[in-house]
């Protein structure tokens, strides 16, 4: 048996190698069927994809390798999507419950012998029209909850094949259940960066992968197009950069990446507002930064406070340079004049509108 679970966990793991979905399942199931003593294997996990609208459309996927195609269908169709706990919901009430329960158990190897009500289960449409054909009356799995649903690898048997909570198949999902957690991380991570590649390229919004070394690994078309349209193109690429590197200086720290890190700048006048996402690294995927990019109205000066205060055209020069985020060093570059004079035009703006700090000046002369 100790070999078999070593094969097995193997094949668990092959979902990094693995050259597409069917494969793996083929090979864990391979695996599996001489462990739990039955043909009757299948995985399920959410799916989300995007429909033609741009909404996101959320599923259940299930696939087997002896059950068929009309088995998969059949447990699709009874699945009404998700709460807003992220609980799965099917037509029948009591396949939710038995859901919820497991999911609210967490990441476990379960066997069915404390939920299984025959009567309860008898009645349901799911057990009568998908399972019952198959011989399907009671069940072992592993399962690990998702942020909605739960990825889970199943196998069914009739009442006379049934495992009691003693057997050794039992104790052998003990052993697979790093692995199958493992795989399950893995498959959650590239998921997620799929949808996220997906949603840049169908959806108008302005998308990058930067690596953590600050080296661009994908724009979408519509950040190309923001680019085109910026006569300071590389200042707004420098300051994308400088956002991607405060976002990457988080993976060496003890931090919540659960939020989105907001930012806005203004380049040329233009208002833009940054938010971003660290995509932590697999075997196949290298740590990388994802960068939204929206752009906002073209900001003015106010011509009334402007001339109000006395403000030189200079000063004026020089106080839209200090809003986009740039320094001395690079407004000096920039205007062609030294740092200190920089400096002097800075010591004035502050002097003449009366304020204390230069990050104030954005939101005093600038709508």
């Amino acid at each position: 048996m100790n070999s078999k679970v070593f094969e097995a966990q193997k094949a668990l793991l092959t979902v990094h190698d693995a050259m597409n979905d069917d494969d793996w399942i083929s090979q864990v199931i391979d695996a599996l069927e001489p462990i739990l003593g039955t043909e009757r294997l299948y995985f399920l996990e959410p799916c989300r994809s995007i429909k033609d609208d741009g909404s996101p459309d959320e599923r259940i996927s299930v696939k087997s390798r002896s059950l068929g195609v009309t088995f998969e269908r059949g447990i699709s169709s009874h699945f009404c999507g998700y709460d807003s706990g992220g609980y799965s919901r099917f037509k029948d009430d009591y396949a939710t419950y038995l859901h919820r329960a497991i999911r609210l158990a967490g990441t476990g190897a379960f066997n069915d012998t404390h939920l299984y009500c025959p009567s309860l289960r008898g009645a349901m449409e799911i057990q009568q029209e998908v399972f019952r054909p198959l011989r399907i009356e009671r069940q072992l799995a592993l399962s690990v909850p998702e942020r909605r649903g739960e990825s889970m690898l199943i196998a069914g048997y009739d009442h006379r094949e049934a495992p009691d909570p003693n057997d050794t198949r039992n104790k052998a999902l003990i052993y697979l259940l790093p692995a199958f957690e493992a795989a399950v991380g893995f498959r959650r991570a590239l998921k997620q960066v799929e949808i996220e590649a997906i949603d840049a390229c169908t959806q108008h919004q302005a998308f990058a992968s930067i690596s953590l070394d600050g080296e661009i690994l994908f724009l979408n078309n519509c950040f190309r197009e923001h680019l085109a349209a910026q006569q300071r193109r590389f200042d707004l690429m420098a300051a994308v950069k400088r956002f991607a590197a405060q976002l990457a200086a988080l993976a060496v720290k003890d931090v919540d990446h659960s939020t989105l890190p907001v930012q806005s700048l203004t380049v040329d006048h233009v208002r833009y507002r940054l938010h971003g996402r660290l995509v932590e690294s697999t075997d196949h995927l290298q740590p990388q930064v994802h960068v939204w990019l929206r752009c906002g109205a073209k900001s003015k000066v106010d011509p009334y406070l402007s001339s109000a205060f006395g403000l030189t055209s200079r000063e004026l020069e020089v106080a839209a340079l200090i809003v986009e985020g740039l320094r001395d060093k690079e407004i000096a570059r920039h205007l062609c004049i030294s740092p200190n004079t920089v400096r002097r035009h800075s010591e004035a703006l502050l002097r003449k509108t009366g304020l204390t700090s230069r990050s104030g000046l954005g939101t005093l002369l600038f709508n």
